[in-house]
This record gives C-alpha cells, sequence and structure tokens, in this order.
C-alpha cells in the first residue's frame, strides 16, 4: 500500500541574533518536521570572518562563535542554515548584527511583567536579552522571600514556595543590570491564588439514571452562602486539560461568551451560576459507553472560584443494536405521502416519518438523524406513546413540497433508555406534481426541520439553560 507524501518543513527561529560587542558562543535554534532519514543539516556563512566553529552536530541547534567587535561601527553578518536530501534543498538565514565597540547595554524583558502561580507553588520562568554587556557589568534578581530565582544566560528560573492562605498573595522580581554607567533594571509581578476551601456539594447519580447516551445528576449545596455551577465532562476532555479544571471552567465561559456574544459576567448574572440548594437534572446527548465526571464548583458573579471542584465519574451503558429491519411502502402525492411500514418484529417499538435532504446537506449522519427526531419526540414518545408497533398502513405524512425528493424512514426503539436500538430503514420518493382539485385524508405528524449543525471549538461544550433578556442560551454538547 503507498503511503501519503508527508511534506518536510525547516523552521528558523523567530527573530535574528545580536551578539554582544565582545562575543562569544551564540546559537541558532530551529525545528525540522518529518526528516529525511538521509538528510542533512549544514551551516555556512560568507564574508563574516568574525563569524567562526559553525556545528551542526545537535540536531535543532547549530552553535558559532563570534570574534569581539574592536570597531566603533555595529556590523553585521548572514548564516545560511541548509537542510539538503535528496528530493530538495530549504533553507534559511539569520542576521547577525553585532554592538559596536563603545555602545551602552540595553537590558530587555521579553516575557510578560505579570505572572499568576497556583497555590501550590511551582516553577515559572522570565525571558530577557541583554546587548552590548559591559566588562564590568553584574545581573542580579531580588524578590520577595517565597520568591526563589536562578539568572541564567538569557532567562530566569522561578520557583514560587507554596501559599498556605486562603488569600492571595502578590510578589515582585527586580532584575538589575549594574555597570559602571547608569543600572539598569526591569520588574516582573508575580501573583499567587489562595488555597480553596472545601467543595460543599454532595453529587449523586442513581444507577437506574444511567442510560445509553443519558445521566441523571443530583447536586446538592451543603453551603447556602455560595453561588455554584454544575455540570458533566467527558473523561477525554478532562484529560485534554491535563485534569486542570479551572482551566476547563474558564474555557467553557469563553466558549459560551463567544459562542452567544453576552459577556461572562452576563452568563455568569443570568442563570450560569446557581443560587439555590439543589439541582436536578438529567444530561443528554452523552456518547454511548463513555467516561464521564460530573462536576460542581463555587464561583461567584466577578467570575473568581470560590470553592474546590467536587467531582464524581459515572460511565454510560453500552448501546445495544438488534437485527429490527423494515419494508416500507410509499405512495407520493403533491404535498404529502402514504406510508406502509412492516417491521420484521411485531412486537417492537419503532418510529416512522418523512426526512427531505436537509439533513444530509447539513451533515447529519443517519445515527445522528435518529438521536434528533427522538429528542424532538421525546416527550411524546414517553409519556403520549408517538410510536409505532406491527404493522402500519396507510400513515400520512403531509405538509410536503411538489416534485421534491424525500425519504420514508424507520427505526427501532428502545423506550427504556429512549436511544434508537436499530439501523434507519430509508425509502427515496419524489413528491407528484400539483394537480387542482386533488385531495387526500389521514392524520398529519409533525416533524423537526435539520438546522445547520454548530461547529463547536475543540475540546468541550456544555449542555445547560441560562437566561438574558428573557432568551434562553443553551450550549449543545457535540
Amino acid at each position: 500500500m503507498n503511503r501519503p507524501h508527508r511534506s518536510r518543513y525547516l523552521h528558523p527561529p523567530p527573530k535574528g541574533i545580536s551578539p554582544y560587542r565582545p562575543g562569544g558562543d551564540f546559537s541558532i535554534t530551529y525545528s525540522l518536521e518529518n526528516p529525511a532519514e538521509d538528510g542533512q543539516v549544514r551551516a555556512v556563512t560568507e564574508q563574516s570572518a568574525w563569524i567562526t566553529d559553525l556545528n551542526c552536530e545537535t540536531s535543532g541547534s547549530v552553535t558559532f562563535k563570534v570574534a569581539p567587535n574592536e570597531i566603533e561601527t555595529t556590523r553585521g553578518g548572514e548564516i545560511t542554515v541548509l537542510y539538503e536530501y535528496p528530493e530538495d534543498t530549504q533553507s534559511f538565514t539569520v542576521k547577525i548584527v553585532q554592538a559596536a565597540k563603545g555602545s551602552d547595554p540595553v537590558l530587555t524583558l521579553t516575557s510578560e511583567s505579570e505572572m499568576e502561580a497556583e497555590a501550590e507553588g511551582g516553577n515559572l520562568e522570565i525571558t530577557f536579552t541583554l546587548e552590548n554587556p559591559a566588562e564590568d557589568g553584574e545581573l542580579k534578581a531580588e524578590s520577595d522571600g517565597w520568591i526563589t530565582t536562578t539568572i541564567n544566560e538569557t532567562t530566569i528560573n522561578v520557583a514560587v514556595a507554596a501559599n498556605d492562605s486562603e488569600e492571595a498573595r502578590e510578589g515582585t522580581i527586580t532584575v538589575t543590570y549594574a555597570w559602571s554607567g547608569e543600572p539598569l533594571s526591569f520588574t516582573v509581578k508575580v501573583i499567587q491564588k489562595g488555597i480553596l476551601g472545601e467543595a460543599p456539594f454532595t453529587i449523586e447519580i442513581p444507577e437506574n439514571g444511567i442510560k445509553i447516551n443519558s445521566a441523571r445528576v443530583i447536586t446538592t449545596r451543603l453551603d447556602n452562602s455560595i453561588t455554584w455551577h454544575s455540570d458533566v465532562l467527558s473523561q477525554e476532555e478532562y484529560d485534554l486539560f491535563d485534569g486542570d479544571m479551572e482551566a476547563y471552567f474558564r474555557y467553557v465561559l469563553e466558549d459560551m461568551s463567544a459562542y452567544y456574544g453576552y459577556t461572562i459576567e452576563e452568563i455568569l448574572k443570568n442563570g450560569f451560576l446557581y443560587d439555590k440548594d439543589n439541582e436536578d437534572y438529567t444530561y443528554t446527548n452523552l456518547e454511548s459507553e463513555t467516561a464521564y465526571k460530573a462536576y460542581a464548583v463555587g464561583a461567584d458573579y466577578e467570575g473568581n472560584i470560590t470553592t474546590q471542584f467536587c467531582l464524581k465519574d459515572f460511565t454510560t451503558l453500552a448501546m445495544t443494536i438488534t437485527d429490527l429491519t423494515f419494508e416500507i411502502e410509499t405512495v407520493p402525492q403533491a404535498k404529502s405521502v402514504l406510508m406502509d411500514v412492516y417491521p420484521s418484529d411485531k412486537e417492537a417499538a419503532y418510529f416512522a416519518t418523512v426526512i427531505d435532504d436537509s439533513w444530509y446537506d447539513a451533515g447529519y449522519s443517519d445515527e445522528e438523524i435518529m438521536m434528533q427526531h427522538i429528542d424532538y419526540y421525546y416527550y411524546d414518545i414517553l409519556y403520549y406513546g408517538l410510536y409505532f408497533q406491527g404493522d402500519i398502513k396507510e400513515h400520512l405524512e403531509e405538509g410536503l413540497y411538489p416534485e421534491t425528493d424525500y425519504y420514508a424512514i424507520a427505526f427501532g426503539l428502545d423506550l427504556n433508555n429512549m436511544e434508537f436500538n436499530s439501523a434507519m430503514t430509508k425509502v427515496e420518493f419524489t413528491t407528484t406534481a400539483e394537480q387542482t382539485g386533488a385531495s387526500i385524508t389521514g392524520k398529519p405528524v409533525k416533524r423537526p426541520e435539520a438546522k445547520a449543525k454548530q461547529q463547536r471549538p475543540e475540546a468541550a461544550s456544555v449542555k445547560k439553560q441560562a437566561e438574558q433578556d428573557g432568551k434562553a442560551m443553551k450550549a449543545i454538547r457535540k
């Protein structure tokens, strides 16, 4: 079997290099995508005798030496990095600009001037550049006692100790370059979160509430002074965020804000956060035989998380597909059709209706079409018996358009789990031309319309209801 062609790419560094006036050892970093087995990286420089000792032995890096600049003007050179393999040669060129003799040092912070740390502490990094270092220059960093720094050539490693208080705290790192001239410096603020309080919730998932594509979750607030939110996410979504529930929670809010056009504050104040003791909710549109996590968390109307996350695992049931099949016969008219449906199992519950091409044009699969119809008719099926058993004859579907292609469909129903349990049988037919005076009688049946499928962001989505100005805001689980 032929393997698909995979392009090879040599990616250059983001910008050029400005060596110190005294010279020294420097490097160019690059990345190589899909390298060839017999590919080779080499580097060349022309008319730049002060750039020497080019070395490509380490993958992803080209090292070189720069001689001191003993003249009072800036000088420039170039290094070209080539990746050669039988089919092609790729390359990029990096400009080398060395400061003149006698130039003053320049200290520049290249990372953010404000950093956040979790309550448990951790490691952060500051990046900077120092151009034209003086022979008598010294770089040092000073910080609060709970912050430790280690200075490297172009980075500063920052170690933040754990915060044992519920209150957030702020610290400052001041980096100074002292030399014979005016000292140079920059500051970086470190904001560390406080520890969160206990998760004041209980989450109950009744065993009989877990279905193939749904689950009933009962969440109870134990502290009536907090506002809170509850939902479910898949184990896959949880792993995608490396278990960082706060990052996931922020993502959901930003996702909903972008999707509905409301600010995060509007979403929080209009239904997303609860101020009640109990939430008994059945989540639908879940994947069968899939691991999920129900969660609850306290938050305020400014979006600050006020408690730990409370999590509870569950797995949806496996779907059982029967060998139920159907024979369908149609008698089309201009604006209606009569359907005869003969199931292979006369005791089986099933659903039958008519759809048009718009479902497939919108990108729905047969399985998704069946799920959409079950969701649309959920209460009619469950409480009013809107389904069939045994043969049906001359079942009328109205509201069609003349001379239009349609499908008569039928599929099995699992009434205990409210899911489909067979493949969908479909028979194509075309309505006739409209004729004056023609009529047909029977009982009409309502149908859902195919709507454009929403392309949601990749990681996660929620199914909850919130209200803003009396309009429902509902995130649809993909």
